[in-house]
This record gives C-alpha cells, structure tokens and sequence, in this order.
C-alpha cells in the first residue's frame, strides 16, 4: 500500500503530466476535441487527463504522444 506522500507525489505528477500534454498539444495547435478523435477517446477524456483528474491507461498516454507528435518519454519528464 502506498504512503500518504507516494500518494501526495503520484498526484502531482498526475497534474505536471496533464500539464505536459496540455502545453503540447496547444503547441501542436489541435483542439481537445481532434485529440480525443485522433486517441479514440471523448473529449471529456482528453479533459480530465489534461486536468490531472483521471488515470491514464498506459495505452492512452502512448497514443496520445503519437498524436502529439511528442515522445512518450518526454511528457512523463520531471521537470525541475
């Protein structure tokens, strides 16, 4: 069972990842509804991804790179 501070740091990186994908795919310049079409995914889903309310499915998270043009790698970077 995780700790309350695993628990703490899982969901901040929850919301930075949102983050991350938020910035890219504005870069990319695609609204959340192409996104979501391009992943498979309702938009809702793209919403609550980027807002850093919603778990991912690895699977997801690779597609939505894809789409983005962006490695997987990349959006799952810590940044200091």
């Amino acid at each position: 069972m995780p700790t309350e501070d695993q628990l703490k740091w899982a969901m901040a990186e929850r919301h930075a990842l949102g983050r991350r994908i938020q910035g890219a795919r504005e870069q990319a310049n695609i609204r959340q509804e192409a996104l979501a079409h391009k992943v498979g995914v309702d938009r809702r889903t793209v919403q609550r991804i980027e807002a850093g309310s919603g778990n991912a499915t690895i699977t997801t998270l690779l597609l939505i790179a894809r789409a983005l043009g962006e490695p997987l790698a990349d959006l799952l970077a810590e940044r200091t």
